[in-house]
């Protein structure tokens, strides 16, 4: 997408160089409304299953950006990595002084957690408002498959926790549903970064992060 606005804008440039001044509001309208179109048309043609997985992506693509400062502090992290759950991948785990499992979430509207439904109210002209079942119980069970996986792994037990980042409007920053926390996408370095330890010995910790480098990637 950001291809084509490039493309968009070098098109209005190189065509104002060739008009008069006179042209000049008549070529804004048109071009204002082919902007217009670039913007709104992908929504309405763009198939929904489609549109989830473009929405997943971009969250994830926002998650992996904001996590990257932690890998100059001793954090290793990975991303689209086949988990053993279900025959579905885990959007990253990262490894620092405890063990993460982090899937994203982009809703560009507001949201919030309640009685385990995840609520948003849309913020274009519509209003609308609905909620959808949080994703809680799935990530307790991916958490402690991947949990079982480690442990079994390097001999010793250790906690893998779930998280959800939020990418919207997330007022309450941090939710926490059923001991998954919900997080703002924003706030996810820091928040990790405040956790307690649980890998304070640097053998374990070692043994971890080599478990995670051997990790496949998903297919």
């Amino acid at each position: 997408m950001a291809y084509i606005w490039i493309a968009y804008f070098a098109v209005i440039l190189t065509t104002l160089n060739f008009v008069t001044a006179k042209w000049t509001f008549f070529i804004g309208v048109v071009f204002g409304a082919i902007g217009m179109g670039i913007e709104l048309i992908p929504d309405a043609v763009i198939p929904e299953h489609i549109a989830r997985w473009e929405r997943g992506a971009w969250g994830e693509q926002n998650t992996a950006k904001a996590l990257k400062p932690l890998r100059k502090e001793g954090w290793l992290i990975r991303h689209d990595l086949a988990t053993g759950y279900r025959d579905t991948n885990s959007d990253h785990v990262a490894v620092g002084p405890a063990v993460y499992l982090l899937n994203s979430k982009l809703l560009r509207d507001r949201v919030w957690i309640k009685d385990g439904r995840l609520h948003v109210h849309r913020l274009d002209a519509s209003d609308d408002k609905y909620n959808v079942e949080a994703p809680t119980k799935a990530m307790i069970a991916a958490s402690k498959a991947l949990k079982r996986h480690l442990d079994a792994s390097v001999d010793f037990p250790v906690a893998v926790y779930p998280v959800v980042v939020i990418w919207g409007h997330f007022d309450a920053g941090e939710q926490w549903d059923g001991g998954v926390a919900y997080v703002d996408g924003e706030k996810i370095a820091d928040w990790l970064r405040a956790r307690p330890a649980d890998l304070r010995d640097e053998g374990k910790r070692a043994k971890v992060r080599d478990w995670l480098r051997a990790l496949p990637r998903a297919k």
